[in-house]
């Protein structure tokens, strides 16, 4: 397991979302997940933005949400892509 940013906002942001965004890798052991908070308003050019917020490193979040379920193993195999090219694919085990 890796550890997790936990992210917690220190003022309110506003209505908006948090999007996951997947970048493509030529293998599975780059990280290669990032989050970031879009607006619902779109920001104005020139106009300054403060978002205040603390970022906790640890194995497991500091205040988990019991009604959440959460990633306990990963595990990889071969996949056939194409009609010649191998490559190890996740697959991921949710419990909870």
């Amino acid at each position: 397991m890796r550890p997790r940013a936990w992210v917690e906002p220190q003022a309110s942001w506003g209505a908006g979302s948090v999007l996951l965004v997947e970048i493509p890798t030529r293998d599975e052991t780059f990280d290669n997940i990032v989050a970031f908070w879009k607006p619902e308003q779109p920001l104005e050019p020139g106009q300054e933005y403060l978002y205040a917020y603390t970022l906790t490193w640890r194995a497991e979040p500091p205040n988990r949400p019991t009604d959440l379920a959460i990633v306990r193993a990963t595990r990889t195999g071969p996949c056939l892509i194409g009609s010649r090219t191998i490559r190890w694919s996740p697959s991921i085990c949710v419990c909870n």
